[in-house]
């Protein structure tokens, strides 16, 4: 492992700070990490505002000198909104090394066009299927089309290894990676 592009911090809903997890990844040997609390619309998880966001930037622009050993990407976990734009405007992600697009709410119908728009604008899309076992059933969507259009648009596709997740799951990894996507695990 050399590194970890989905981590939060006390800025969302993690329980460290940005330079506790940068000192555990470098003990851990880690050439990068990226540090990608959630955006507003996430309330339940202490979702960032953009004031918020351009705070933790300038932190991690401090600490980036402090820790030169260590790439530190900056990034968010930015909702997906039901038409498919993002939580955050193109200004405040455009500061952004990594956009990691997900959906935590709408989950009823069926998301395709969501997720494609939202491919115009992010790395990595996130715990693809929704799903948490046992508790939420996956989302409903046309998982060829989106795979493919991942490989064209160079968006990774999370595997998320969360025990109450699991997702993607077995059968639609091999298949995006048939198709030639690539993977954030």
């Amino acid at each position: 492992i050399l590194g970890d592009l989905h981590m939060h911090t006390l800025y969302s809903d993690g329980a460290a700070s940005i330079e506790e997890m940068i000192r555990k990844a470098i003990e851990l040997n880690y050439k990068y990490i990226a540090i990608t609390d959630h955006s507003k619309r996430l309330k339940v998880a202490n979702g960032m505002d953009e004031k918020k966001l351009l705070a933790q930037i300038e932190e991690i622009e401090k600490l980036q000198e402090k820790y030169p050993q260590i790439k530190i990407f900056k990034g968010a976990e930015v909702d997906i909104l039901e038409d498919g734009s993002l939580d955050f405007d193109d200004e405040v992600l455009e500061k952004l090394d990594i956009v990691i697009g997900a959906i935590h709410y709408k989950f009823s119908k069926d998301q395709t066009k969501r997720i494609l728009n939202a491919f115009e604008k992010i790395n990595i899309f996130a715990h693809p299927l929704n799903r948490i076992i046992n508790k939420r059933e996956p989302i409903s969507a046309n998982w060829e089309e989106i795979f493919k259009k991942a490989k064209e648009l160079n968006v990774a596709l999370e595997i998320n290894s969360q025990p109450d997740r699991l997702d993607l799951n077995d059968t639609l990894i091999k298949r995006a990676k048939e198709i030639g996507a690539k993977f954030a695990i």
